[in-house]
């Protein structure tokens, strides 16, 4: 007897959390042997789905039902298949195995659609092995620039050798992309990053806009020193510069200084000892926020408070921002359709602001997009114990397919 929907998602989705880089949790980055297994299994799921699958210059993994028109548009829908360190199952492959399934379904009616219809799993949305994220969709939409196969990992590694290594065509990334007359539009699935849907008692829903992202990577260098040997008023010490600038931060943000969410989430020292005063400390900043002109505005102080503290305390900083998007309003006609599919389904759509920087930010460059966010059952994300219903990824495969059906030329 067939699997259900829901159970077939769900089996695939421990079969893809079983590929992981560590023993510890679940981590897989861009380019390792677990990112390998999965984009071969996301092949495999695509073909048993009867899709035309490749798997393409930037490591995407595609799977296409082409209709009869050589000259017809393409929609596509996905989400990315890496994940950040200790992760959660569902975040990135819910999407992407939703779609599949929907694909799969749409292909058994024989429903003939007047678009080709590709499914995406994108090789990258995450940024965490190269602190720059969306390398897979910024390869599909052709905005990806030829400078970045030079970023390096923790290891000195560059992403033109990862590539090198999985066995791509790393120099047609700049040419192997669906050109931008080309595309219908595009729907982003994802798991919801918060608890709006789990307070309101709904499966889905949609986001009307969502918020831009500023990344920078701070390194503040000081002067190594023992900690039993120099006076605390003649110390260079980096890491109580990062400190007092990680709290300036917070205090920042917390203040609604520019409406702007702002984290430092990963802090490195440079050996790292107890009796050492820390010599280098680098950080990351992440801001976010739905005024592209106050976002601006909070970067600029941010960057003066930083300059303030360093100045004070002898510190010389490296300021570098590694990327940037903007606040982006979905597009309304295929919000529109996503609406009419939820309706149809029975359910009242809710229209909410995302705060999640996803492919779709990348895409909306290029064409119309829309997201569909569904509901964790612990209103969480980015945690292990995220948690989907058998029942809200069976309701998300029919929305999908129904979605599919909507969309016009």
């Amino acid at each position: 007897m067939p699997l259900s929907k829901a159970t077939l998602v769900q089996k695939r989705i421990d079969s893809l959390a079983r590929l992981t880089d560590s023993k510890k949790n679940l981590s897989r980055q861009f380019g390792t042997p677990a990112f390998v297994e999965a984009a071969k299994k996301i092949k495999e799921f695509m073909e048993e789905a009867g899709l035309e699958t490749m798997i393409d210059s930037a490591a995407n993994v595609r799977g296409r039902i082409a209709t009869e028109d050589p000259e017809a548009k393409t929609l596509v829908i996905g989400s990315h298949f890496d994940t950040i360190e200790n992760s959660g199952k569902y975040n990135g492959v819910l999407g992407v195995l939703v779609a599949i399934t929907a694909a799969a379904s749409i292909k058994r009616q024989g429903h003939k659609l007047p678009f080709n219809l590709e499914i995406v799993g994108f090789s990258e949305g995450e940024g965490v092995r190269f602190h720059s994220a969306h390398l897979g969709s910024r390869a599909l939409t052709g905005t990806f620039d030829d400078q970045l196969l030079f970023l390096e990992d923790e290891k000195g590694i560059t992403l033109k050798e990862v590539l090198r290594e999985l066995g791509t065509d790393y120099d047609r990334i700049s040419k192997d992309f669906i050109p931008a007359d080309k595309w219908l539009g595009f729907l982003d699935i994802h798991i919801e990053p918060g608890n709006q849907l789990q307070a309101k008692n709904l499966p889905v829903a949609l986001a009307h806009s969502i918020l831009g992202h500023k990344r920078i990577d701070i390194k503040f260098t000081g002067v190594a020193a023992h900690a039993g040997s120099l006076p605390m008023d003649e110390r260079r010490d980096a890491l109580g510069a990062a400190a007092k600038f990680v709290l300036k931060v917070e205090d920042y943000a917390s203040k609604g200084r520019n409406s702007i969410l702002a984290t430092i989430g990963r802090l490195k020292v440079l050996n790292a000892a107890t009796n050492m005063i820390p010599s280098q400390v680098t950080c990351s900043l992440d801001m976010r926020g739905l005024d592209e002109d106050k976002l601006n505005e909070a970067y600029e102080d941010l960057y003066s408070i930083c300059e303030k503290i360093c100045h004070k305390r002898g510190i010389y900083f490296e300021w570098k921002l590694l990327q940037e998007t903007n606040p982006i309003i979905c597009d309304e006609v295929f919000s529109q359709y996503l609406r009419q599919a939820i309706e149809i389904k029975g359910y009242k759509p809710l229209n909410i602001i995302s705060g999640l920087a996803t492919e779709a930010t990348i895409i909306s460059i290029i064409a119309p997009v829309t997201v569909m966010l569904i509901r964790d059952s612990q209103g969480l994300s980015y945690n292990p114990h995220e948690e989907v219903s058998t029942d809200d990824i069976e309701l998300a495969v029919d929305i999908i397919e129904e979605f599919i059906k909507q969309v016009k030329l």
